[in-house]
């Protein structure tokens, strides 16, 4: 018969029944089901088997141990196989339903799901369902608390490299257990500009560039974030250029005339855009060859400026910097099926985003039908850049690779 793995938390003794009881752990973490281990072991614990070894390796260098979690399973039951999907979708459901309630009495300032099972069991009903690859590491609210998800350390077993997310994960949990509310990353995201709002945006940024001597020799360039979003299928045709100088700050200009009242307003925009991507600030971006080639068929005018102020790609500092940890990593591997794998791209600005900023998981809105929503989707990813590139900067600078 399947053994039942109770929640775990400090105060717990083998024989109490948890229904009730109310421990004073900062974190929740919410697994997915029982395997091998957990199954053999006399206490019937959550997370005693490698992968329990793991989070207590990560935990360690943090100041966190188990004694300080609540750990819970989104189906108390070993399942057939370690494969959940064998479970019945209505035992499923209950045990999912049972698992809250006694997560909701527990009084955790940040719960942690691992893997889509518990991830999409505290988000249930949106379409598409969350991915763990996708939300893991943004810090989310879940009934009043923060929420934030990171990958099942069973998937480190099969593929190394998602270590590294892990404890950046993790290591964020750490720092945030000490209040259960969250302030976003301030950003303002200026799309559809008037004129007023273009002069504006570049009075500061003129301001911003010109004063280059204020800054200390190990502090970062001032760089101009650049980046594009295109028609899909469409090749090089261009939709909008966002710009940001300061990570809480961008400016998104539409390169679609009907965007506009009339001609004479669009060539306004399109001759202000020119003007600041010819200014000889230098520009950083995320793959930004690919931009710059899109950039220069819609603007041939701007292939000498921009070729010229191009000067650093956060992709390839990313790259630098870690060299070995897989770029992209692989659906599954030769001798396991396709679904034992993660798809992960470690290189890629929500990667990045995830690892060196505070910003929540936002990628969605790029297939968003509000064309509102894209551009707003243009104007973070070009703040998210610049605010990434100031500690990749730092870390190439430390290292003596700059």
């Amino acid at each position: 018969m399947p053994k039942f793995i109770r929640p775990w938390c400090r105060h717990w003794q083998k024989n109490d029944m948890p229904r009730d009881h109310i421990c004073d752990a900062k974190v929740a973490l919410i697994g997915e089901a029982p395997g091998r281990r957990e199954d053999e072991d006399e206490y019937g614990r959550p997370f005693v088997g490698p992968s329990g070894y793991d989070l207590e390796t990560w935990w360690r260098p943090l100041g966190l141990r188990r004694t300080e979690l609540y750990i819970d399973n989104c189906h108390p039951v070993r399942p057939p196989g370690n494969h959940l999907e064998l479970v019945p979708p209505g035992e499923l459901k209950s045990s999912i339903e049972a698992m809250l309630a006694r997560l909701r009495v527990q009084q955790v300032n940040v719960i942690v799901p691992t893997g889509n099972t518990a991830l999409r069991a505290l988000f249930p009903g949106e379409h598409p369902p969350r991915n763990i690859t996708d939300w893991r590491g943004s810090i989310l609210m879940w009934e009043g608390r923060k929420c934030i998800p990171t990958i099942h350390p069973a998937a480190t077993q099969r593929q190394k490299v998602l270590t590294k997310l892990c404890v950046a994960d993790w290591k964020r949990i750490a720092e945030e257990r000490g209040t259960p509310s969250f302030v976003p990353p301030l950003r303002r995201c200026v799309i559809d500009p008037s004129p007023r709002e273009r002069y504006e945006w570049a009075f500061a940024a003129r301001a911003y560039f010109s004063e280059t001597w204020k800054r200390p020799s190990a502090a970062p360039p001032r760089v101009l974030s650049v980046d594009v979003e295109n028609i899909r299928g469409g090749d090089h045709q261009l939709t909008c250029v966002g710009l940001s100088f300061d990570p809480s700050w961008s400016i998104t200009v539409s390169t679609v005339e009907r965007d506009y009242t009339s001609h004479s307003t669009f060539m306004d925009a399109q001759l202000w855009l020119i003007d600041m991507l010819s200014a000889e600030w230098p520009i950083i971006g995320q793959n930004f060859m690919t931009d710059l080639y899109k950039l220069v068929m819609w603007y041939p005018a701007l292939r000498g400026p921009l070729q010229a102020a191009y000067v650093w790609d956060l992709m390839e500092m990313a790259h630098l910097l870690d060299p070995n940890d897989g770029g992209d990593t692989r659906e599954g591997s030769p001798d396991e099926p396709e679904e034992e794998g993660v798809r992960i791209g470690m290189y890629d600005l929500a990667t990045l985003t995830s690892l060196y900023t505070r910003e929540p998981y936002y990628k969605w809105m790029s297939s968003s039908g509000s064309w509102e929503q894209r551009q707003m989707y243009n104007g973070l990813d070009a703040c998210c850049q610049r605010e990434i590139f100031d500690p990749l900067w730092l870390r190439l600078n430390e290292r003596g690779l700059v």
